[in-house]
């Protein structure tokens, strides 16, 4: 088995411990227009999957394009209940499920979304293998910052139309955005309410800014938009500069100031010059 991916190369230059007074974790949400999430919707209908998966695979596609690295794994929670008799037993189930995809020789994000599809169908058929079982095959491999083989995470929500009404006794409530808590260092967690589409990252403080997080979280949406937009577009056109950095980068098609910057050559034949020796 090759190597575990990681995104390693997204961390801070120097993971520290949060100060006790300090929140461990960093949070940033954003809320997708009913037109957005529509058009999420129309695009996972006409390519037959699930919102799910059409988010895992931008989630998949951004953090190759940020770690420069092809070969992608991101943990989802499931319920664990596929055996035979599970249903009736009392007790918890859930455990995370390692989603991993290679998207070497993807040149389109259609192609990126079948081998996600793939992915995920292969792996919620063995769902019932406990994680611990499966982390124990690649022991060596655990990264020692988690209890976990993965550095990335990504769930899921929708609300249920039919749970209007709580049962007697019982009193129904769905998670706010943004979810502030994470086990691994970088989690996307997405809520379907309605029309409106919401997205949350949290990551663990001591590995990651608020700057990093916000900025995730703007080319994740800007990312989003363009595939939406031009599903069949070559990813290479697909661009992570937001439209909020862009002012900030200089114009490649600009000349360079002459005064400012001269060629290599006329710089050593003015210390040249200087020095006649």
């Amino acid at each position: 088995m090759p190597p575990l991916p990681t995104i390693d190369s997204l961390f801070r230059k120097h993971p520290s411990e949060i100060a006790q007074t300090e929140e461990p974790f960093i949070a940033t949400t954003v809320a997708l227009s009913s037109g957005q999430t529509q058009a999420i919707v129309s695009l996972a209908r006409n390519q037959e999957t699930t919102i799910f998966i059409l988010l895992l695979s931008v989630y998949d596609l951004l953090l190759s394009r940020l770690t420069g690295n092809h070969d992608v794994i991101v943990g989802t929670a499931v319920t664990g209940r596929t055996a035979a008799g599970a249903a009736d037993v009392i007790g918890t189930f859930a455990h995370n499920l390692p989603l991993r995809t290679d998207l070497a020789g993807c040149e389109r994000f259609i192609q990126i979304l079948r081998r996600v599809e793939t992915t995920a169908r292969e792996a919620f058929e063995d769902e019932g293998l406990p994680f611990a079982r499966i982390a124990a095959l690649v022991p060596e491999r655990v990264p020692p910052r988690s209890n976990s083989i993965f550095d990335a995470s990504y769930a899921h929500f929708s609300e249920d139309p039919n749970l209007n009404s709580s049962p007697k006794g019982l009193t129904i409530s769905f998670l706010e955005h943004p979810i502030k808590y994470t086990k691994v260092p970088l989690t996307l967690n997405s809520s379907l309410r309605g029309d409106r589409l919401d997205m949350s990252l949290c990551a663990l403080a001591k590995f990651f800014t608020r700057e990093q997080i916000d900025q995730f979280l703007c080319q994740f949406v800007h990312l989003l938009s363009q595939i939406l937009e031009k599903p069949d577009r070559p990813l290479k056109e697909y661009s992570l500069v937001t439209p909020e950095a862009k002012p900030l980068l200089p114009d490649p098609a600009s000349p360079l100031v002459g005064s400012i910057y001269e060629p290599v050559s006329a710089t050593f034949a003015k210390v040249a010059a200087l020095r006649q020796e």
